[in-house]
């Protein structure tokens, strides 16, 4: 058995991390330990989870909102300090999970050394037979990233260890990567940090993988007929003009620490003769919020001046 810890992030969603917190109790994994850091959450959170789970969790108070890197960061610092697990689970609050999933999770990152981190099945909450994904890839000329197997009916069609580009909303890293690596890049704030912290283990000669037996619920609507759902494109013209602002601004930041100089070149090309006047078509005529049309605009001049 191998001593890991969940951590959990919390920032006004309540409601959402009682849910989670509740089906954590189920867990098959012993002596696993559960972190909650709350964010600075404005309204009786913090109250509530020391009512409600004395003794189930470890509360972490942050003193700000720190944004979903720093806040991870600064509880990963707390766990390493105090628990010094070998793994550590990093659980979106917005899911529940399967009993076994931490079980499983561990027996496939215990088959290779080199694994660095892993990812469960992510299942579709409000449609629990349907994948949202199975993990992910990038494609790092268009600057947008895919979830493999988005849509599908649950089944036994995934290997049990898939090697994939990143993974998200659970993220299993092993401690010596987070030693070897270091911690989520704060400069991100939100959106895209966890791509760039999978992309660093793969850098850094680790493997990330999907466990297609390790499986969790995610609170992301599904929408019969799409087939796949993709991150720098599609999907961000249904976002708040905030988040709009931070995919746009960090699909730069990523791109241009990861890409080679030609590849990154390739993209600027594809981005202003295609994407950048398709996204403002799109945003005009589906949004019609000139709000959302500025945020993007400035997510572009944003990420274009990044150093």
């Amino acid at each position: 058995m191998r001593k890991t810890a969940i951590i959990i992030l919390n920032w006004n969603g309540i409601k959402d991390t009682r849910e989670c917190l509740d089906s954590l109790r189920k867990i098959t994994y012993p002596g696993c330990e559960i972190f909650v850091a709350d964010n600075h959450s404005e309204g009786p959170d913090v109250e509530i989870l020391k009512k409600e789970y004395p003794g189930f969790i470890t509360l972490i108070e942050n003193n700000q909102n720190y944004g979903f890197a720093g806040g991870h960061n600064r509880a990963i610092k707390y766990v390493l300090g105090h628990s010094k697990p070998e793994y550590l689970i990093l659980l979106n609050n917005d899911t529940v999970v399967d009993a076994d999933f931490v079980t499983r999770l561990v027996e496939a990152a215990e088959r290779d050394t080199l694994i660095g981190m892993a990812g469960p099945k992510i299942l579709f909450y409000d449609a629990k037979d349907r994948i949202q994904n199975a993990g992910c890839r990038i494609n790092m000329f268009k600057g947008s990233a895919k979830s493999i197997g988005f849509g599908h009916l649950d089944s036994e069609q995934y290997p049990a260890v898939l090697d994939v580009d990143y993974v998200d909303a659970c993220i299993l890293v092993k401690r010596e990567v987070i030693e070897r690596i270091g911690y989520l890049d704060e400069s991100y704030f939100c959106y895209w940090e966890d791509i760039d912290f999978c992309s660093r283990a793969r850098e850094a000669g680790y493997r990330v993988i999907c466990a297609s037996q390790a499986r969790i619920w995610h609170k992301k609507p599904f929408v019969p007929g799409n087939k796949k759902k993709v991150i720098g494109g599609g999907q961000v013209i249904q976002e708040s003009p905030y988040v709009i602002y931070y995919i746009t601004r960090n699909m730069f930041k990523f791109l241009k620490k990861h890409d080679s100089i030609w590849q990154y070149s390739l993209f600027i090309l594809y981005f202003f003769v295609f994407k950048f006047w398709y996204s403002q078509v799109v945003l005009l005529l589906w949004r019609q919020d000139m709000n959302v049309l500025s945020s993007y605009y400035r997510g572009v001049g944003d990420g274009l001046s990044i150093k």
